[in-house]
């Protein structure tokens, strides 16, 4: 009852509970009394494992036979112990052998235009740029081929260079190919700070580059990473359309991004 009622301060003690007790494990180590449980309890107690979702990381074109993914590997550390991501921590310990696992076409969703000729602005933070790798291969698939293909334009943000900036040494050979016209990275652990912290730093920093590719050239805009960043980048674009006088106020600023929404010119692939 104490951890389903505020305290005499009305305080939330759940939270703080959890973060303590992650486990059934941990419970029977604090609880010696849960020991005791049964097996029908056990079932009760356990929650059924949700499905883990990663993006493709690469094109079709390029890897007909096989599909990539980026996972970022999960070991959190609470009061001394460490709990290993269940999915990204197997996967980290798999080297050979068969994955089973299902696809989801993202095509209504999440997908490339149909015109390989229209602009991409591509924002992502992390293992969001898993997809955009994907686009990427395709349009430089396509110019490889001959195909009049639109410009690229890569706003990535990470922690340090040395860390995490994933596929660096990929997404500089699309800028020396000419697939990427503009690649942007935010880092936001560096020492000395960057003055472009985050990815939304960034996106205002160059904000008269992103508004010209969606004003003059019907650009497309994909944003794939955490809610949080999501939310920020929407704030960001929001801000854009207000400084560039399609809106007055916040609530015209989002309508607009609304039809951009409605016309699939803004698409968000988010998770958290």
């Amino acid at each position: 009852d104490k951890l389903t009622m505020p305290d005499e301060n009305n305080n939330d003690q759940y939270p703080e509970f959890i973060e303590k007790h992650r486990t059934l494990l941990d419970l029977q180590k604090a609880f010696p009394q849960v020991n005791r449980i049964d097996l029908g309890q056990f079932l009760a107690a356990v929650s059924v494992m949700q499905p883990r979702r990663y993006s493709i990381a690469s094109s079709s074109f390029v890897y007909p036979t096989c599909a990539h993914i980026s996972v970022g590997v999960v070991d959190d550390v609470a009061h001394g112990r460490h709990y290993p991501g269940l999915a990204s921590s197997f996967l980290q310990r798999l080297e050979q052998g068969k994955l089973h696992a299902s696809l989801k076409s993202s095509k209504n969703t999440f997908s490339m235009p149909a015109n390989p000729e229209t602009p991409l602005i591509m924002i992502a933070a992390g293992t969001g740029l898993s997809p955009f790798r994907g686009f990427l291969q395709e349009r430089a698939y396509q110019k490889k081929n001959g195909q009049n293909v639109g410009p690229c334009v890569l706003y990535f943000g990470c922690r340090h260079p040395d860390q995490d900036h994933i596929y660096s040494e990929e997404m500089e050979e699309y800028v020396k190919s000419g697939v990427i016209v503009h690649h942007h990275v935010a880092f936001s652990r560096t020492n000395p700070p960057s003055a472009q912290k985050y990815v939304q730093h960034a996106l205002l920093a160059h904000a008269g580059e992103v508004w010209s590719l969606m004003s003059n050239q019907n650009a497309a805009i994909y944003v794939c990473g955490s809610g949080s960043m999501s939310n920020d980048v929407r704030s960001t674009f929001q801000v854009m359309a207000k400084s560039f006088g399609v809106a007055q106020n916040d609530q015209e600023a989002e309508d607009y991004l609304k039809k951009l929404d409605s016309s699939k010119s803004y698409l968000a692939d988010v998770w958290g």
